[in-house]
């Protein structure tokens, strides 16, 4: 559909295309079942075939089923620059010294340059924020004729929906928050509480080694310490390693401390991607071999693991997660250098305090340099939603959207009821637990909310 590229600006006549993937229901229609997937920077659309097994068979029996890719991205548009970005996550992000202060902003503020000089259309950034993102939700809404909406949101796509109901919640039959953001922390604080939960998610993860006698043994026994002394030796300087290629022969290659945080935040998300990264981690422990965490952080950058070469990824883009993020949360200061200068300093305390993964506080300095970004320091105040009807889910290892942040925004809702996994991976509905999915399967089909307004399901850190 073609929405405005500005909503709030009437004397904006430029337009743009969003597109709206819809699986009409089988059955007798009860409405529309609208999913906002994670991000930002995600393609909701590419990700529907993969979602839609998740979902009880009664669901897109009665709802006509909406996937969409958010303005910018995917379908949306093609704002990507997946060249910055390799470079940028391959950067040191440390920040304890002035020396490495000063080569933060550096790369942030080369990356925020490049991404945007290998975007296809720069002019569009200023206007992929939250705020007009749900208009075009709002319009597709009206286009349809539809009264009310079922909306669920995953991970950022909880910013989405929260931002949605703020101003719709009259168009709101039900909503679904899984995996929280709590939308009145400033940058700053929402990144230190990730970092934490990243490193408490590593620190769960190396307990179920624990309690596993062939992980143990070859963590020599301690594997918090086993990733502790990887990360010392890195601290020193880089592992140099021979990655072996197919066609025979080895390639001289390095691995480093930022590589490490990297890999390690990139598995972390659910039990699957942990259980890989501790096989890893061993195989370094026990065996000094590097290439098994060298093999998952090529997959997580996105390259060729035989060439190194960048494999774009036609259905994620950072520059859409900055365009997005550096609208929705402003940083103080009157220049780009002030704004990284200031942000450095807030993030000081965290990166003394924080055991592992502080590097993870950083993670919007790019928009102390990003064109446009806002200058709009406050935030939201929490949803009290009394017509709307508000599930929250989150689990206790969930280290991207901590647990904390979902209560928050549960215990302010005049009609929320709290579902909490034990451990678990970063958003739990649909990912094969049948307590969560058979909570939300009620609450949609048969509008029936749960029992008890808090509810505890079973789960577990990592796979065996």
């Amino acid at each position: 559909i073609e929405v405005p590229l500005d909503h709030f600006n009437p004397s904006d006549a430029r337009m743009i295309n969003v597109t709206f993937a819809v699986l009409p229901a089988s059955g007798e229609r009860k409405g529309m079942f609208v999913t906002a997937t994670g991000g930002p920077g995600y393609s909701g659309i590419a990700s529907a075939d993969y979602y839609l097994p998740g979902f009880d068979a009664s669901i897109p029996e009665v709802f006509d089923i909406v996937f969409f890719d958010q303005r910018g991205i995917g379908y949306s548009g093609d704002q990507a620059c997946p060249y910055a970005a390799n470079v940028y996550y391959q950067q040191d992000a440390r920040g304890v010294t002035r020396k490495q202060e000063a080569a933060l902003k550096q790369s942030a503020n080369t990356f925020s340059t490049d991404c945007v000089n290998e975007t296809s259309d720069p002019d569009i950034l200023p206007y992929l924020g939250t705020r007009q993102a749900v208009e075009d939700l709002e319009y597709f809404r009206q286009l349809i004729g539809d009264e009310k909406i079922w909306l669920y949101g995953e991970s950022y796509g909880t910013q989405y929906a929260q931002t949605y109901a703020a101003s719709h919640s009259d168009h709101l039959a039900g909503l679904v928050l899984d995996g929280t953001v709590d939308l009145t922390l400033d940058g700053i604080t929402y990144y230190a509480a990730q970092a934490q939960a990243f490193n408490d998610t590593l620190v769960l993860t190396m307990a179920d080694c624990k309690a596993d006698p062939a992980c143990l043994k070859d963590m020599a026994g301690k594997p918090v310490k086993a990733y502790d002394a990887l990360a010392a030796i890195l601290k020193k300087g880089p592992i140099h390693f021979k990655f072996p290629l197919p066609g025979g022969g080895f390639e001289r290659r390095q691995f480093t401390l930022t590589n490490l945080e990297f890999v390690t935040a990139s598995q972390m998300y659910n039990e699957g991607d942990r259980m890989l990264f501790a096989r890893a981690l061993a195989a370094f422990t026990s065996k000094l071999d590097i290439v098994p965490l060298a093999r998952l952080l090529y997959l997580d950058l996105g390259v060729d693991p035989q060439t190194l070469e960048v494999i774009p990824d036609l259905f994620y883009s950072d520059a859409v997660y900055y365009g997005v993020e550096c609208q929705d949360y402003g940083y103080a200061g009157n220049s780009p250098d002030e704004k990284a200068k200031n942000y450095l300093n807030a993030a000081d305390p965290y990166e003394a305090s924080i055991p592992r993964l502080a590097s993870l506080v950083y993670g919007d300095l790019p928009c102390a340099y990003w064109p446009g970004a806002t200058s709009d320091l406050s935030r939201p105040s929490y949803l009290t939603l009394e017509d709307v009807p508000t599930l929250v889910l989150g689990s206790t290892a969930d280290p991207a959207t901590p647990v904390g942040n979902g209560i928050n925004v549960y215990q302010n809702l005049a009609n929320g009821y709290l579902i909490t996994q034990d451990y678990g991976p970063h958003v739990i509905y649909g990912r094969g637990n049948e307590c969560p999915d058979a909570l939300v399967t009620d609450f949609l089909v048969n509008n029936i909310v749960p029992a008890e307004r808090e509810t505890v399901c079973d789960g577990y850190t990592m796979d065996a």
